[in-house]
């Protein structure tokens, strides 16, 4: 009996204690101002990893990133995205998939079923809704955000003014740095502090959009990616060296053994004036041979770059006939399923950017509004548009008056793409053949 009165005496305590921190947290109001703002010094600084970047290079900067130096690996997927077209087109495809979407805040009275304050879920998915939509730098938040699918790593500063969200600030990937004393702490440098502030809510919003990790960059398209890009960027050099000996004509001047400098340099002369840089100026005693590949049915530089293009776009969209289509047989049903994979991809970023939006975002706007931590948290969803096929539809209702059920005509003329007459309009009169005996009005 002591012993449980011992325990319930603990339970209490720790509930007090929980509940304290919880109002004093409160009380102490949301961080207010913008701190990430553009500093030359901070901004300008470039180190450019991969000029001349050889695969140890390569092999050292990963493991860098990998065992926490964020640093590294934001740097090295910025520089292939903006130098590579191939990784720029295939990673704005697979964001704009997301952010090109419409996007709703839901009530949890509407997801819930037991829901004991559905009135304060109601007043809280109002209040979320009309920030969102009031805040010009809302959307542009979002974009930011998406920009983490590649790297794992997207952080934004919220700005508050009063308790009240204001406005979603970028900050940049260059600002950020890991703690060293705690894995998987990440840190924004300011202008006023090198050493990086804690990214974390109320302030910040940390998304990653692969999966939690304390080290973002080992669940991150990067890894992968970064060796596609080099074996792709090695491949273009030796393939431009190719062309400069095999793609262009080459001019061969000779002389005789015996000629003097000024017939040498008169030679020399010539053959760069012909209107190309290839070209050679040699004793008629040396014999020079430009020898090709006998494989003259291949190019294999061409298939080699080819192939880490589709590499590239399968890592990303989840199949590479999405992009590509050699017109072959079967390209339209492994189309059908390239897209059927890209739709599992999208589904799975709207679900994570969704949870990071509730939990980072949604959570502290509705504490410090109602000033209680129990609010029922609205959900924030993208609105995917729905595939009508008409064809199938208009059958479906053929099928539906057969079988004696009424239909609506407004509904039957949205589902069909079929703007209803106006009055005056001369309309067509249906065919019983088209809907089968038994068509009837209302």
């Amino acid at each position: 009996m002591a012993n449980q009165l011992v325990t319930r005496s603990v339970h209490s305590l720790a509930k007090t204690w929980v509940a304290a921190k919880s109002a004093w947290n409160m009380a102490l109001g949301a961080p207010g101002g913008r701190i990430v703002i553009p500093d030359r010094e901070l901004d300008s600084q470039l180190s450019l990893v991969t000029d001349g970047l050889t695969f140890t290079q390569l092999r050292a900067k990963i493991n860098s990133a990998l065992q926490g130096e964020i640093g590294d690996g934001l740097e090295l997927f910025q520089e292939m995205e903006s130098k590579d077209g191939r990784i720029r087109a295939v990673a704005n495809t697979r964001r704009l998939s997301l952010t090109g979407l419409d996007w709703e805040v839901v009530s949890a009275a509407d997801v819930q079923e037991e829901m004991k304050d559905r009135k304060l879920a109601d007043e809280a998915a109002d209040f979320v809704r009309e920030t969102f939509a009031n805040m010009d730098s809302f959307e542009e938040g979002l974009e930011h955000l998406s920009t983490g699918i590649g790297p794992n790593l997207a952080v934004s500063e919220l700005v508050w003014e009063r308790n009240l969200l204001e406005g979603i600030a970028d900050v940049w990937p260059w600002r950020l740095t890991p703690d060293r004393d705690t894995p998987g702490v990440i840190r924004v440098m300011t202008a006023d502090n090198r050493e990086g502030e804690i990214a974390r809510a109320p302030k910040f919003v940390v998304h990653m959009p692969h999966g939690n990790d304390p080290f973002p960059f080992r669940k991150s398209l990067a890894r992968p990616q970064a060796m596609i890009y080099l074996a792709k960027a090695l491949a273009f050099a030796d393939w431009k060296i190719f062309l400069e000996i095999f793609g262009m004509p080459t001019r061969i001047g000779t002389y005789q053994p015996g000629a003097d400098a000024a017939q040498k340099r008169e030679l020399v002369d010539m053959l760069k004036n012909v209107g190309t840089k290839a070209w050679g100026a040699f004793s008629s005693a040396v014999q020079l041979q430009l020898l090709e590949s006998s494989q003259r049915g291949s190019a294999p530089y061409k298939d080699f770059i080819e192939h880490c293009a589709k590499e590239t776009t399968i890592l990303w969209l989840g199949g590479q006939l999405t992009t590509d289509s050699t017109g072959g047989t079967g390209t339209l049903a492994a189309g059908k399923v390239q897209d059927e994979v890209k739709d599992d991809l999208r589904n799975d970023d709207i679900k994570r950017e969704g949870r990071t939006v509730r939990r980072q975002i949604i959570a502290p706007m509705c504490t410090y509004k109602f000033w209680r931590d129990d609010v029922p948290l609205p959900y924030f969803r993208r609105v995917k548009p729905e595939t009508i096929d008409r064809t199938a539809e208009a059958d479906l209702f053929a099928k539906a008056q057969q079988a004696g059920l009424k239909i609506g005509k407004k509904y039957a003329h949205e589902r069909l793409g079929i703007p209803e007459p106006e009055e005056g309009d001369e309309v067509l009169t249906p065919s019983l053949d088209a809907f089968g005996e038994g068509l009837t009005e209302g």
